[in-house]
């Protein structure tokens, strides 16, 4: 049963003030009105019975101080107390927690580890091919050995995006897979090699392109020796450059003609037309001129 406000009590009582008891029940309404426990519908709002639950949802809080009144006036006035509601709540919409944030952000840092693994493997397959993975002048081979390489390969991959780490790899993953099955060691990388692999896996348009790109970043990135090999082969750049051209032309629309471009001024120009038809009106004249 609900516990009436300590105003309500002396109203109740005619206006005989009794002190312990307007302090229980001030005690009493406090902790009423700070609890932890939530209803099932607080926790859980399905899009389906958002609106069956929408009365129970916006529930009276109380506000302000409720310390003991000494008023003896008999006359009891009603106070508005505010509605606890949410426009995102009543649109279906829940806001990002903290755990949302940490979950994307281990769902990033997984990818980006799977990159790191992707390159270290790549890398670990002959060390010697990379100039990263190779003892510096005057450095110890033991002390270098013991540092590992996976520290090294982030470091050298910087602030380079996510995406970016796995579209350069994975070509190179390719050609490192065909060397294996026809029994020739992948790296240093070979220009007749990487040639034959072009012309016997049939990529697709973009592929020889994309393969040389990756080349280009092992070099400049991680230092892949031989690399030039690759790079200034002509017969790698002619095929690449032959086999980007049977990629699908771009097909656009035609632009809009004059008098489409001015009868759709005349529509951002009309009061006597929609809100709606006006904007589209205007987006398609930005966009399609």
């Amino acid at each position: 049963m609900a516990l009436p406000s300590p105003s309500l009590l002396l109203k109740q009582n005619g206006g005989q003030e009794s002190e312990h008891l307007i302090f229980h029940t001030r005690h009493a309404w406090s902790t009423l009105h700070s609890t932890t426990i939530r209803q099932p519908w607080e926790l859980t709002m399905p899009a389906m019975h958002r609106d069956v639950l929408d009365p129970f949802r916006k529930r009276l809080k109380i506000s302000g101080n409720l310390g003991p009144s000494s008023s003896s006036d008999s006359s009891y006035k009603s106070e508005e107390l505010p509605t606890k509601c949410s426009s995102f709540a009543d649109a279906g919409l829940k806001l990002m927690k903290r755990t949302d944030e940490h979950l994307w952000a281990l769902q990033i840092s997984y990818d980006r580890k799977a990159a790191y693994k992707k390159w270290t493997s790549l890398i670990l397959d002959e060390p010697g091919a990379w100039s990263i993975s190779r003892p510096k002048a005057g450095q110890d081979y033991i002390t270098f050995l013991s540092q590992g390489i996976g520290e090294t390969v982030k470091d050298c991959l910087g602030v380079k995006a996510t995406g970016t780490l796995h579209n350069r790899v994975n070509p190179l993953i390719r050609y490192a897979q065909h060397a294996r099955d026809t029994g020739i060691k992948p790296f240093p990388i070979q220009e007749h090699v990487a040639y034959e692999f072009l012309k016997q896996t049939d990529p697709s348009p973009s592929f020889p392109r994309s393969f040389i790109t990756s080349v280009a970043f092992a070099k400049h990135v991680l230092g892949l020796l031989s690399a030039d090999s690759v790079l200034d082969s002509c017969r790698i750049n002619g095929f690449s450059a032959i086999h980007y051209t049977k990629k699908r032309k771009l097909v656009q629309r035609p632009p809009l003609t004059v008098d489409q471009i001015k009868h759709l001024e005349q529509c951002v120009n009309d009061e006597d037309r929609s809100a709606y038809d006006r904007v589209a009106a205007g987006f398609d004249h930005i966009y399609g001129a």
